[in-house]
This record gives C-alpha cells, sequence and structure tokens, in this order.
C-alpha cells in the first residue's frame, strides 16, 4: 500500500495545527509598529470604521462596543487591543474619556495624526492627516461622514451623542471640521472613530506566521517524510 494517504494525512494535520494555535490572527488584521517609531516609545492607533451606527444613545459604552466589535480582534505585538469611541455624550466628554497624554497617534497604516492627545496635540484644532483609513488601512467613503458629539476642543458642547442633533466630524478634513464639520439627526447612520490603548513598541518582535508559510512548511514536512521513506528502501 503506498503511504501517500498517511503523508498527505499528516501534513493536512500540521496545517490545521498551525492555524488553530500559530495562526489565529490571521483571520483579524496584524498592526505594525510605525517606522518612526523606536522600542520602548509608547503611541496610539486611531481609526474611522467601516461600518454606521445611529446616534440616539447616551451611553458612552455603547459607542466604544461598536468601534471595538469594528475593529474585528485586530491584534499588536500579538495581542488583541482595546478601543475607544472618539466621541462625547452629555456625562463624558472625548478629551477626558480617551485621556490627555502625550502619545502620539498613527493610523493603521502608521501614517501619523497627531503628536499627543491633549489640548495642544489632537485638540488643538489641527491634525497632520485626515483620520480616512478603516482598521485594515482601507479608505473609508466619505459619505456618511462620522458620529463624534464633539467640538474642536474635545467636549460635547454644542451636540453631543444622545441629543436630537449631535455633532459630526469629517474623514476628509486636518482642521476643525475632522470632528465639528455640522449636525445630524440622531437616527441617521454614520461611522465613528475609535482610538486604541497605549501601546509600547517591543523590544523585538517575531513575525507571526501566515497562511502561506504554514501550508509550504507541512508540504515540505511531505516532501522529507517521502524522501527518507525512498532511502530506507
Amino acid at each position: 500500500m503506498r503511504p501517500y494517504p498517511r503523508l498527505f494525512a499528516i501534513a493536512a494535520t500540521v496545517f490545521w495545527l498551525g492555524i488553530t494555535f500559530g495562526g489565529r490572527a490571521e483571520a483579524s488584521t496584524i498592526l505594525q509598529t510605525p517606522a518612526v517609531l523606536n522600542p520602548g516609545d509608547h503611541f496610539r492607533f486611531v481609526f474611522v470604521t467601516g461600518g454606521v451606527h445611529n446616534a440616539t444613545s447616551t451611553n458612552i459604552t455603547d459607542y466604544d462596543s461598536f468601534v471595538n466589535a469594528q475593529a474585528s480582534g485586530a491584534t499588536y505585538d500579538g495581542a488583541v487591543l482595546s478601543w475607544l469611541a472618539i466621541a462625547s455624550t452629555n456625562s463624558v466628554d472625548a478629551i477626558d474619556h480617551i485621556g490627555q497624554a502625550t502619545d502620539p497617534l498613527f493610523l493603521s497604516n502608521g501614517t501619523p495624526v497627531a503628536a499627543t492627545t491633549t489640548a495642544a496635540g489632537l485638540w488643538s484644532g489641527a491634525i497632520a492627516h485626515a483620520i480616512n483609513l478603516d482598521i485594515a488601512a482601507n479608505i473609508v467613503s466619505p459619505t456618511f461622514f462620522v458620529w463624534t458629539g464633539t467640538n474642536p476642543t474635545g467636549t460635547g458642547f454644542g451636540g453631543p451623542l444622545g441629543s436630537l442633533t449631535p455633532q459630526v466630524g469629517s474623514t476628509t478634513d486636518t482642521i476643525g471640521a475632522w470632528v465639528s464639520s455640522g449636525r445630524s439627526p440622531s437616527g441617521d447612520l454614520r461611522n465613528l472613530y475609535g482610538i486604541s490603548s497605549t501601546l509600547t513598541v517591543p523590544q523585538s518582535s517575531v513575525p507571526e506566521p501566515s497562511t502561506l508559510t504554514l501550508l509550504v512548511t507541512a508540504l515540505f514536512a511531505v516532501g522529507l517524510i517521502r524522501f527518507r521513506g525512498h532511502l530506507s528502501r
């Protein structure tokens, strides 16, 4: 009896184990360290959701839950990230919700957005680049604008989420309009901005194995087994 079925069963097992245990993040986005950073640096990622949501809730956790779901389990340095909505309600201002810190902000492709989340950075009235990419670094259509409930200084004054006509931002702007470009009925469906928790660039990192790498490894294992079997005859 030829051993090929058994060999391919071995290859399939190797491939399945690699997908199950070594490549769990393959189905989600693996974010990479922005090129300008060094080991030990602190930073945060920002993105705009590809999906849309209404702004009828006055509970900020509803918007946090939405941006986390939209991040689809994105990882950095092997860990799944947690996210907050860049948004204000009548009980919390965005500047306080995401926290004021000196950590620089980057899009999911590593493009710089702001030097800090303080009044001198994200809330200064201008940012370095529009927040126009989703978690997988795809450009999001500006058609729906973005729910923020927030004015350029980071507070909900003027139309927080949960009000009749909350403030919206624009993914095509780098001035204050990125966060406050107008108002809209809260029942409309629009995107939201998400920001990660503070991250630290690791001292070194090992890339996670891709599906192709695992498949090649499995096929190589089959070839090696066949070769050794031929030599033993």
